[in-house]
């Protein structure tokens, strides 16, 4: 069946590059050809200006080259392993398609594409629905200051089903629909990516991954606490993938090298959803530093996999909370569950549109 996935495929993020290869594999080996459709992006409607997002140095050389490179590597892999083009592709000829996951209901305060109906459902395929989608900050408050819950509200009814990620965006739904959509985890969770990891031997060792959005981990209380973690137990501090400027060393990476150094890290510190999505997938000792520009997902996200004791709330406390002990065996259950229901109801959805 011809299928189109509606994502965030063109961000150069890992988070948005691995969740939209996980949806195409699934949906290949079920037997579809997927295409992904492009974006069209409508108009911008301010939100909150959040006061922890960072303060990037944009003349520092240095970052800049690394940006630079980091951006090529993941436009480089998203075009060979998503089969992505230069030419956009706006076509809504599909039999069946998925937009999702990622925070593609993010309509206030995304200056990148705005509020525009397609990403909520409207004329998209002969069969349209979500996985896993999310608001990301935007409230249902704020659709309506911005007089758009009409509009939303006549986009979501073209889909045949609503799956979403998080409990903002299930209340968003409920709120404008008045019915429920079902819960699924992310899809960087029901895909195994081992076959694309380097197999020869990692040589790495004895480091902490810091996983934050480029300059954005840079509280001079919470980096003097991680330093000094670091110090005490003789491990190197390293950016992965992002920048930041006061680690021992920042190192660009492809898609698949990351999941590498996620899988064979000492620990984990990150403030972002997919940080936190890769340290539970590996099993790993992390924690996470909840932002206001992400707190409803990211804490959503802890909260579900019983691992909000993991969410730091004062840095001085990085000692203690990040030796917790996790229960991955109950966590590893949960997310064979929660695959088996995710790919049924992927699966269900084709049988519906073929007919």
């Amino acid at each position: 069946m011809k299928t189109g996935i509606l994502s965030m495929q063109r961000v150069n993020n890992y988070g948005s590059f691995f969740q939209a290869l996980s949806l195409k594999s699934i949906l290949e080996e079920l037997g579809n050809t997927v295409e992904f459709i492009d974006i069209k992006q409508g108009p911008i409607y301010k939100g909150i200006e959040y006061k922890d997002k960072g303060t990037k140095d944009w003349d520092n050389q240095e970052f800049v080259n690394f940006r630079k490179n980091r951006n090529e590597i993941i436009s480089a892999f998203a075009k060979r392993y998503l089969a992505l083009s230069e030419k956009k592709n706006f076509k809504n000829d599909y039999d069946f398609a998925i937009i999702g996951s990622d925070e593609v209901f993010n309509c206030i305060g995304n200056n990148d594409i705005g509020f525009t109906p397609q990403l909520f459902g409207e004329n998209v395929s002969k069969y349209t629905i979500t996985y896993a989608a999310s608001c990301g900050h935007t409230t249902y408050k704020q659709i309506q200051e911005n007089n758009l819950e009409g509009d939303i509200k006549k986009a979501l009814n073209y889909l045949k089903n609503i799956s979403v990620r998080d409990k903002n965006t299930l209340q968003f739904v409920r709120n404008i629909l008045g019915k429920e959509a079902k819960e699924n985890i992310d899809p960087v969770f029901i895909y195994n990516f081992d076959k694309y990891i380097p197999q020869e031997k990692f040589e790495p060792k004895d480091y902490i991954v810091i996983y934050s959005y480029d300059y954005r981990l840079c509280n001079e209380k919470e980096v003097n606490a991680i330093k000094k973690f670091a110090e005490n137990h003789k491990l190197k501090t390293i950016g992965l993938g992002l920048y930041q400027p006061w680690c021992d060393e920042n190192i660009n990476v492809t898609p698949f090298e990351l999941l590498n150094y996620f899988k064979h890290a000492n620990y984990i510190i990150t403030d972002t959803f997919h940080g936190a999505v890769f340290s539970i997938k590996y099993n790993k000792q992390f924690v996470g530093l909840s932002r206001t520009n992400n707190c409803y997902k990211f804490n959503d996200l802890l909260t579900r996999f019983h691992v909000d004791s993991q969410n730091i709330v004062n840095i001085n406390q990085l000692e203690s909370i990040i030796n917790n002990k996790i229960d991955y065996q109950s966590i590893n259950h949960f997310i064979e569950e929660e695959t088996k229901k995710s790919r049924q109801y992927i699966q269900n959805e084709l049988k519906n549109a073929e007919g």
